[in-house]
């Protein structure tokens, strides 16, 4: 099974994604900021990233140059 992980601090969004690909056979992951998120990545290994901007702590920009040296073919779909 494909899983999706949404990173992002606004609640509204994963839940949102989440209704948007219920009828799909994905396995949906949320994190609620950018350490959480690297922290799922390692762990569950999605197949594609929905990754929001603006997060505390660090940008989904910043993420994103981290999450490259663990998978540079993660697709990642960036949102703000």
């Amino acid at each position: 099974m494909k899983k999706v992980l949404v990173v992002d601090d606004d609640r509204a969004v994963p839940r949102m994604v989440e209704r948007a690909i219920s009828d799909l056979d994905v396995e949906f992951l949320s994190a609620g900021d950018a350490e959480q998120g690297l922290k799922a990545i390692q762990t569950h290994g999605p197949d594609v990233l929905v990754l929001d901007i603006m997060l505390p702590g660090a940008s989904g920009i910043e993420l994103a140059r981290e999450i490259r040296s663990l998978d540079a073919k993660l697709p990642v779909i960036f949102i703000t």
